[in-house]
């Protein structure tokens, strides 16, 4: 059909998935991109894309799921969930690949694809990322708790663990390349960790913020892991530069120390909830795509 002079084009609708949105960054794309996954209630619901067939990840566990993350080979999904009262909250390791074979056969559920259930943190897991090559797991706890804790996904023990700051942290990352390496965020402060494998210890070194205090409730990491991106409640996106030394001796002078680069001025109503970073391949460019509002 011809458009008329000065008419713009417009995206049609192929189909809708119906769900609350109030799980924050909750609905994934599995890394085949045949499948998606979202919270419903205290059950991850996990949908093909082509043939619309279900399948239910239910641990069993009456407690409502809070966070979600999928490694990025594919092989593991990881849940996060919350309780009322002050009791410990779980996180479930899920064999993706078994449940994506579980789809193709017809089955609705099954708890045979319960690789790991990992309890550590009181009342809420308030975020979950897996490293880069899917060996280990990063579970924050919730405001009760705000402990950080990472996890290793072949034994399913704890390898260690830290208060993530003094105040409220909201969102973990791991950098795409290397496996020893996160970034946290929260209310008024940045964190790049490092941990050693040798002493099982966490190492973290703050981002210097200045005069700026902002909530940021939203993380991305750029592919060359040289740049963090977050959100913020007052509707801006930060960029920091994440390059710190490695671990060090108390007395040896450090070189590179995290920094904040820039921020945007013009302002996301009711503020900034999702950002992701894109190449672009033409360029080359990295492109920061920022959800906003409620």
């Amino acid at each position: 059909m011809a458009k008329e002079s000065g008419q713009k084009d417009v995206l049609s609708l192929k189909s809708v998935i119906g769900f609350s949105g109030n799980v924050a960054s909750g609905l994934h794309y599995t890394p085949c991109g045949r499948f998606v996954a979202f919270p419903l209630g205290s059950v991850v619901v996990l949908k093909a894309l082509s043939s619309k067939k279900h399948f239910f990840l239910d641990a069993g566990i009456d407690k409502k799921v809070s966070c979600v993350a999928i490694s990025k080979d594919g092989s593991y999904i990881a849940t996060g969930h919350e309780t009322p009262a002050a009791f410990k909250s779980e996180v479930v390791v899920w064999n993706l690949k078994k449940a994506i074979e579980c789809i193709s056969n017809d089955v609705l559920r099954s708890e045979d694809c319960i690789v790991h259930i990992l309890t550590q943190h009181h009342k809420q897991v308030q975020a979950l990322d897996f490293s880069v090559d899917g060996q280990y797991l990063t579970s924050l706890g919730g405001q009760d708790d705000n402990d950080l804790v990472v996890w290793d996904i072949g034994k399913g023990i704890a390898i260690c663990g830290s208060p993530a700051a003094n105040d409220l942290t909201r969102c973990v990352k791991w950098l795409n390349q290397r496996n020893d390496r996160f970034v946290t965020c929260g209310n008024c402060h940045l964190r790049v960790w490092q941990i050693c494998f040798r002493t099982q210890k966490l190492h973290p070194v703050d981002v210097c913020m200045g005069s700026m205090r902002r909530i940021m409730q939203c993380l991305c990491i750029s592919a060359d892991d040289s740049f963090a991106f977050t959100g913020n409640k007052t509707g801006e996106v930060i960029k920091f530069n994440i390059e710190r030394d490695d671990i060090k001796n108390f007395n040896e002078q450090e070189v590179h120390r995290p920094s904040l680069n820039c921020y945007n001025k013009e302002r996301f109503s009711k503020g900034v909830r999702a950002v992701a970073c894109v190449v672009n391949p033409t360029t080359g460019n990295t492109n920061v795509i920022a959800g906003s509002g409620d």
